[in-house]
C-alpha cells in the first residue's frame, strides 16, 4: 500500500513539474510583451548596405532616428508607419583591421514628413575595445547644401540648427580624443588634430599610420555632419619612443 501511495506521489511531482515546464515559457511570453518597446522607425535599406551591422545597432540607430523625427516634429505626427531609406550618395563603410573597428556614415531621407538626416556609427567585436568612441551611433542634422527638401529647423541630439550647423556640430564636442588623436579647438572655425603615433606604429610604418590616423580624424568630422574644409586645421604629430 505504501508503495502505491509512493508511486502516485511521483506521478503528482511528476505532473505538476511538467505543467510548470508548460507554463513558464507562457508567463516569459507574456512578460516581454508587457514590456515598453523601444519606438523604431525602420530604414527600408539599411542592410543592402550594412549587412554586417549587428541587430542592436540597427536598433539604437533606428530609435535614434524615431526620436529625433518625433522631436523635429513636435510630437504630433504618427511615425507608426513612417520609413526612411538611405540615400546612395555619400555613403561610407569602412573597417579598420588595425583598430579592429567598423565606421559606417550615411544619409537617410523621409518622405513622409519631408526631412534628411545624416546618421553614423562605429562598433567592434570586442566590447571593451579603446578604439570604439562614446558616440556608437549617431543622428545629427544635415547641412543646407545636402538637403533635398524645404528647410526646416532641426535639432538633434548635438543642438545644432541648419543655420549654423557646421560651427556648432563640431566645436560642441571639442575637446575630442582617442587613442590615435586629438582635436581641440583653437579659434573660430580652427581646429587642432594632433596624431598621436605608438612605439607599434613607429617600429612599423609610422607614415602610414598618421595617414590613416588622419582619415579617421576627418572622417570623425564628417560623422558629425560637419565639412572637414570649413575648417582651418593645425595638425600636429606626437611621435613614440621606439622602446
Amino acid at each position: 500500500m505504501d508503495q502505491e501511495k509512493i508511486k502516485r506521489n511521483r506521478l503528482i511531482i511528476l505532473a505538476i513539474l511538467a505543467g510548470l515546464v508548460a507554463i513558464i515559457p507562457i508567463i516569459i511570453y507574456f512578460f516581454q510583451l508587457s514590456r515598453p518597446v523601444p519606438n523604431e522607425m525602420l530604414i527600408t535599406n539599411l542592410s543592402e548596405h550594412f549587412n554586417n551591422l549587428p541587430p542592436t545597432h540597427k536598433t539604437a540607430l533606428q530609435s535614434l532616428l524615431y526620436d529625433t523625427v518625433s522631436s523635429n516634429t513636435g510630437g504630433q505626427a504618427d511615425l507608426s508607419a513612417v520609413t526612411a531609406t538611405v540615400r546612395y550618395e555619400g555613403i561610407v563603410n569602412s573597417y579598420d583591421a588595425d583598430q579592429d573597428v567598423y565606421y559606417g556614415n550615411f544619409i537617410v531621407d523621409i518622405p513622409a514628413v519631408r526631412q534628411s538626416y545624416l546618421m553614423s556609427f562605429e562598433w567592434s567585436s570586442d566590447r571593451n575595445n579603446p578604439y570604439v568612441s562614446q558616440y556608437g551611433a549617431m543622428v545629427v542634422c544635415l547641412d543646407k547644401e545636402r538637403l533635398i527638401y524645404e528647410e526646416f529647423s532641426c535639432r538633434d541630439s548635438i543642438f545644432s540648427t541648419n543655420d549654423d550647423f557646421e560651427e556648432d556640430v563640431l566645436m560642441a564636442q571639442l575637446p575630442y580624443s582617442t587613442l590615435s588623436y586629438e582635436i581641440t579647438n583653437s579659434g573660430h572655425k580652427s581646429v587642432r588634430i594632433k596624431i598621436i603615433l605608438s612605439s607599434a606604429d613607429e617600429r612599423s610604418n609610422p607614415d602610414t599610420a598618421i595617414e590613416r590616423y588622419k582619415q579617421q580624424a576627418l572622417s570623425f568630422i564628417e560623422s558629425l555632419g560637419a565639412n572637414p574644409k570649413a575648417y582651418d586645421i593645425n595638425w600636429q604629430v606626437e611621435r613614440a619612443s621606439l622602446y
